[in-house]
């Protein structure tokens, strides 16, 4: 028959239940699509700062030795995003980071030390999909980044050590990079499993971060 509309160049899975092509599922034009990451991720950094007043600068602390941080986390990612053109998507990203620890350091016997770590790490951004088959995506992101963190420090309950420290820092940069979906495996109910991967480039306010990603979806 004569259609005023381009048909789905993808065919649907077959049924009953048979051999299925992989298909990558994707987002109509003028649709959402919400999702929810989970990562265990290697938490290490360290923290240094200086007094107001004086001017001195406190050695650098590391996150787990020093401070009694968990050297592992899970970390949680959740997203949204909204197909406005066939070819063209806007999402936000939020990556909320909390970690409360109690930490007896070996070098001061008796003295426990508190420590709490607060970080936010938001993304807005555009996306461009120059490559969009039956069972491929490739993407280029633009994104403006914002983390704010604070790091709350308490030496204990002994004197003359007892004093608590506060270090704050917030950065907005911008961020670059390309994404690669790829289906792996399609089954006949459509439930489908894809490999996801992500490298992105930050930059502006005095930063510079590398985000590198491989995960399944």
């Amino acid at each position: 028959p004569i259609v005023k509309v381009k048909p789905n160049y993808c065919p649907p899975p077959p049924s009953p239940c048979g051999p299925t092509p992989c298909i990558l599922p994707k987002r109509n034009w003028g649709q959402w699509e919400f999702s929810a990451q989970a990562f265990y991720a290697r938490t290490r950094g360290k923290v240094r700062w200086a007094t107001g007043q004086s001017g001195f600068v406190h050695p650098a602390l590391d996150f787990n030795s020093d401070l009694g941080l968990p050297g592992h986390k899970w970390l949680f990612e959740y997203s949204a995003r909204y197909q406005f053109r066939p070819h063209w998507s806007c999402f936000y990203s939020i990556m909320p980071i909390e970690m409360d620890e109690t930490y007896q350091h070996p070098n001061f016997p008796g003295q426990v030390f508190k420590t709490k770590w607060e970080y936010l790490y938001q993304r807005v951004g555009l996306t461009y999909q120059p490559i969009v088959t039956c069972n491929a995506v490739v993407s280029i992101f633009g994104t403006w980044t914002f983390n704010d963190q604070k790091m709350t420090m308490n030496s204990g309950s002994h004197c003359p050590l007892n004093s608590t420290t506060t270090v704050t820092r917030t950065r907005n940069m911008v961020m670059a990079g390309i994404e690669m979906q790829n289906c792996i495996r399609t089954l006949c109910n459509g439930a489908t499993l894809s490999c996801d991967n992500r490298v992105g480039v930050g930059f502006l306010d005095n930063t510079f971060a590398l985000d590198v990603q491989a995960g399944l979806r």
